[in-house]
């Protein structure tokens, strides 16, 4: 048998997960990108002049829209779904009204969110086939929440994460490239408290900045050479990092 070695270093479209809290910024951190269209699963473009097929008002609407720029002329270069967790809304409802029931936890044994799971590896499938077929970059954008996470290395704290089922959460993070948490950047001050102790203060300071790297505080992570922890929330600031800016990726 004979065996080919490749080198595994391709430079592509990228497939970057944009969670924050709301208002801060993230659809028109999207928009900034190259030839961006929305997929919208929920009217939040009012205020941005942006490309998009309209709001889905069912979860299959998706997958048209996936389908359409697969398969038709056009000159986009970037999607941006926003928001995946209203996606994810709209595949439970999708669920509920199939078999007819309230709530996707009123299907037993946790087969509701199995079934929506599915959803979300065909989604993958889908925006794999346009990243390679018609090299689109993907943005997925989501709203964030506070969670607990227990710590198996030390106590447990609450942490920012995507406000997807963890399921959900776990495979879109496999999937994607780069994780990043948008907010306002704090800054902790010292003063002199009572009886001459010293007391940290946080303060937010109104910038809006992205979290490039997994904290405590908040899930992050990346694959971008040379990005520092904190960059500014501005498409054109991230675009310096991108591989085809600087030449290669890193594996980690």
């Amino acid at each position: 048998m004979t065996l080919q070695v490749y080198s595994t270093k391709v430079i592509r479209p990228r497939k970057t997960f944009l969670y924050g809290v709301g208002k801060i910024g993230k659809s028109t951190f999207c928009s900034q990108a190259p030839g961006a269209i929305f997929i919208q699963c929920e009217d939040g473009l009012a205020d941005i002049d942006a490309a998009s097929f309209g709001v889905c008002t069912a979860a299959e609407q998706v997958f048209e829209q996936i389908a359409w720029l697969k398969t038709q002329a056009h000159d986009f270069q970037n999607l941006a779904i926003d928001s995946i967790d209203w996606f994810e809304r709209l595949v439970y409802e999708h669920i509920c009204r199939e078999a007819g029931i309230a709530a996707i936890g009123d299907i037993s044994h946790g087969r509701g969110y199995n079934l929506a799971f599915g959803w979300f590896q065909r989604l993958t499938r889908e925006l794999d086939d346009l990243i390679i077929g018609r090299g689109m970059g993907v943005f997925l954008i989501a709203h964030a929440e506070p969670v607990r996470f227990e710590d198996p290395e030390t106590a447990g704290y609450d942490r920012w994460q995507p406000k997807l089922q963890n399921q959900v959460l776990r495979h879109l993070r496999e999937w994607c490239d780069e994780i990043f948490f948008a907010c306002e950047k704090v800054v902790t001050t010292k003063e002199e408290g009572r009886m001459g102790k010293d007391v940290h203060k946080a303060k937010r300071v109104g910038q809006r900045i992205l979290r490039t790297t997994g904290k405590p505080s908040a899930v992050a992570g990346n694959r971008l050479r040379g990005i520092p922890e904190e960059i500014a929330l501005d498409y054109n600031v991230y675009a310096q990092y991108l591989p085809q800016n600087q030449g290669e990726v890193s594996n980690g």
